[in-house]
């Protein structure tokens, strides 16, 4: 593992988030990056809900045209992403990689609703999953990293609903411009766990933690691609 994100953490430059876990990033970017490109639009507009504008990770998968927005500071655009001050159809591709659950639930619908308002061809929004299993193993990580922002910000924010969301889309004024909707399924959550805290945990006692993963497959995330007509 050491190894690994070595390797990894080369690829996606020295310049760190808090808690420095590029490691952790790969598949899910990767995904988004190869959804990109196959879809072949020359010169593809991108904007990136959520994003920074230094050491983009989507720039680092060689996507070159990328607009970031975020709430505050290293974005090309500040603003919120329940209310973005641009046009309809403003970029080819929209994307909110890890966003959704920083977000209070209660306004994430009109984000939802933003990012297919922006997008001319196609929306990639990718989050945990709001299961038993996840809050569990959230609940576990934080046990021994108490001052990782981010799972607490899941805590009080809530992880993502995905069916909620694909039922919004059937009833959301542009369904008419939605052409197909896919889910894809990513990370192992054991793995994530194991991850996160293997080094920390006594090997026996974390074993006896996660027990309830063991012998099933249990997605640390999901997918949701959404192709407009």
């Amino acid at each position: 593992m050491a190894s690994l994100r070595k390797k990894l953490r080369k690829l996606f430059g020295k310049e760190k988030k808090p808690e420095g876990h590029y490691w952790e990033y790969y598949n899910r970017v990767n995904l988004i990056a190869q959804e990109i490109k196959a879809l072949g639009i020359h010169g593809c507009s991108v904007l990136d809900v959520g994003g920074i504008k230094s050491n983009n990770i989507l720039k680092q998968f060689g996507i070159e045209n990328v607009t970031t927005l975020n709430v505050s500071g290293d974005a090309d655009i500040t603003a919120s992403a329940h209310k973005i001050p641009l046009d309809d159809r403003s970029f080819d591709i929209v994307c909110c990689i890890d966003t959704l659950e920083h977000i209070p639930r209660v306004m994430r619908d009109d984000v939802v609703n933003e990012l297919i308002r922006l997008a001319k061809t196609a929306v990639f929004i990718i989050a945990p999953i709001d299961t038993e299993e996840n809050r569990r193993a959230e609940a576990l990580v934080l046990q021994y990293l108490p001052t990782s922002g981010y799972i607490k910000d899941h805590c009080e924010h809530g992880l993502v609903d995905f069916d909620h969301i694909r039922t919004m889309l059937t009833k959301c004024s542009q369904v008419s411009a939605l052409k197909t909707i896919k889910e894809v399924n990513l990370d192992n959550l054991m793995f994530w766990v194991l991850a996160m805290i293997g080094d920390k945990a006594n090997i026996s006692r974390l074993y006896q933690d996660i027990y309830f993963l063991e012998n099933r497959y249990c997605p640390r995330r999901k997918a949701l691609l959404v192709y407009k007509a």
